[in-house]
């Protein structure tokens, strides 16, 4: 037998080694897929659990929970309502309390785009009342102060100025507005540290900025409840 040898065929082609570079943004693209999938399903389960929590504890006061309806996020009562974009109302929970009608409910809104996008937390709590009036907000100034301004409305002074000093008021109705913020309803406020409130029709509404805490729902039903007893008892006679 007679073997020859072949010459290398200079030609043929020479099998390319793995390009590492390649290879490691391959692993680091795999990893940054995995680590956004990770985050989507966590932040899905963790939601899922926050419902679940928020349901039992509206069960628990006798409230129906509902885990979003937007028809609450377009009711026209002030700050945080008509801000922004995207508007929502997650965790919504309906009732009565002592009779009368109530809703807290997690508001959201969304402000710029790109890196500038920013959603912004509010809680809502609100008791529905059996006479509508015209719309009065009591705010702190950097709040509903500066919101209100933007749309138009001007600030009225009352008596105290202590009062004028810490809160904004707007209300198209300004004998309204004097005959609901009398001597004693401004004392209590003050004296409290109140944040403020916003009368809408038959709705008397505060809002917190931040997610929905449910620790604070039954503090923010009382303190809307007080703001209600407060209001004279010729304004009740007066309205429609």
């Amino acid at each position: 037998m007679i073997f020859a040898l072949v010459p290398p065929d200079h030609g043929a082609a020479i099998p390319a080694l793995a390009d590492s570079s390649s290879a490691a943004g391959m692993i680091g693209s795999i990893l940054v897929i995995a680590v956004v999938v990770l985050i989507i399903v966590g932040g899905y389960f963790a939601q899922k659990k926050r419902a679940e929590q928020l349901m039992r504890f509206a069960q628990a006061k006798g409230l129906t929970y509902e885990k979003r309806n937007d028809a609450w996020a377009n009711m026209d009562w002030g700050y945080p309502f008509g801000a922004g974009r995207a508007q929502k109302a997650r965790h919504v929970m309906t009732g009565h309390l002592n009779g009368r009608p109530v809703v807290t409910f997690a508001h959201e809104y969304t402000t710029g785009s790109g890196d500038d996008r920013r959603t912004v937390h509010t809680m809502v709590t609100a008791i529905q009342i059996p006479r509508a009036f015209p719309k009065l907000e009591v705010g702190l100034e950097g709040i509903t102060g500066r919101f209100a301004r933007k749309l138009g409305f001007k600030d009225i002074e009352l008596e105290s100025e202590a009062f004028n000093r810490k809160y904004k008021i707007q209300c198209d109705n300004r004998k309204f507005a004097y005959d609901v913020l009398h001597p004693r309803f401004m004392e209590w406020m003050t004296a409290i540290d109140s944040n403020g409130f916003t009368i809408a029709g038959p709705y008397v509404v505060i809002h917190r900025t931040g997610r929905l805490k449910e620790q604070e729902i039954d503090a923010n039903f009382a303190y809307i409840s007080a703001v209600i007893e407060h209001m004279p008892g010729f304004v009740w006679a007066n309205a429609r």
